[in-house]
């Protein structure tokens, strides 16, 4: 009788074990099933990261990209602007003396004050006399000559200093047509 407890005691044990073992390897099995879910997800989860940021880094690319094409026609169009005024600086400065006479006429006629002194460029002394000054209809005008500046006329009084120079006048008409000139070109 003694082995026969013994050998139920082996057996109980023994089924015992294999359930334990059988639930032990059930356990075990679900955790591998839920860590592989886990590794799953969160290696999808790293793919879209990793695709969010290549679309993000593309698109700050493509950004990057476009600013500097459009910083290079905007110099592009400058470069345009600036090479169209210096020719047309270039052509007044190059005018004949009729001209040169025509522009100080409009100038003085539309600026000038009885008693103003009107000062000429050194460049145009010999195009704009002091008698061509006295001829014009504003009266007591007085004529001087400044080195200081190529073309157009200074005005000058007691109260103020008109400028009217070519460089002065081609800036106040650049900074009126600029944006008219550039959606024309471009």
């Amino acid at each position: 009788m003694e082995n026969y407890i013994v050998e139920k005691i082996l057996n109980d044990a023994n089924a015992e074990a294999a359930v334990i073992t059988a639930d032990a390897k059930k356990a075990a099995a679900e955790r591998v099933r839920r860590t592989e879910a886990d590794i799953v997800r969160e290696t999808e989860s790293a793919m879209e990261r990793a695709r969010r940021k290549v679309r993000d880094e593309e698109r700050q690319a493509e950004i990057v990209a476009k600013t500097q094409t459009m910083r290079a026609r905007i110099s592009n169009k400058q470069a345009v602007i600036d090479d169209i005024f210096a020719d047309v600086r270039k052509q007044l400065l190059g005018m004949n003396a009729k001209d040169a006479q025509l522009l100080v006429t409009n100038l003085v006629k539309k600026h000038g004050r009885s008693g103003d002194t009107v000062v000429i460029s050194k460049a145009d002394e010999k195009n704009i006399s002091s008698t061509f000054i006295a001829g014009l209809p504003v009266k007591n005008l007085k004529t001087k000559v400044s080195s200081d500046f190529e073309g157009g006329v200074i005005l000058q009084n007691a109260t103020y200093d008109l400028s009217l120079t070519l460089d002065e006048l081609l800036v106040e008409l650049r900074t009126e047509i600029e944006l008219e000139i550039s959606k024309i070109l471009f």
